[in-house]
């Protein structure tokens, strides 16, 4: 239970640290293979505005670094980056919203409403995420 609540503090003050955001979307489509991803969200404009206004759906792709997060064990892990996917499979499947962010520069964006990620971390029913070192 202590080791519990140590851990959850310590990633509220990591989030405030690092800087990201959060946002309600929907899932469109999504497609995994191997360590590859890639999917299409439509942001929830009722609950809140994606971080860019014009962009009526987005499209995050990328790879997980398993270099890049081999030494991590937490809050970035293969396990988490594997729950993530399965939140976002599940939320596209079920057709539910699902709040999707990032953190600190964790979205790199391409060109107009297409991102790059290295990795996905699921918390607390959120998915975020990270392309940079944390």
């Amino acid at each position: 239970m202590k080791l519990s609540i140590a851990f959850t503090l310590y990633l509220f003050s990591f989030l405030s640290y690092a800087g990201g955001d959060h946002f309600p979307v929907f899932i469109k489509s999504i497609d995994i293979s191997d360590n590859k991803f890639s999917f299409v969200a439509e942001p929830n404009v009722v609950k809140r505005e994606w971080m860019d206004a014009e962009c009526k759906s987005i499209k995050v792709s990328g790879t997980y670094d398993r270099l890049k997060w081999l030494r991590y064990s937490a809050p970035m892990s293969q396990d988490s980056h594997k729950k993530a996917l399965e939140a976002l499979l599940l939320a596209k499947n079920s057709g539910s919203l699902i709040y999707f962010g990032y953190i600190g520069a964790g979205l790199i964006k391409e060109a107009n409403c297409n991102y790059k990620s290295k990795g996905l971390m699921y918390e607390n029913t959120m998915v975020y995420s990270i392309y940079h070192s944390i």
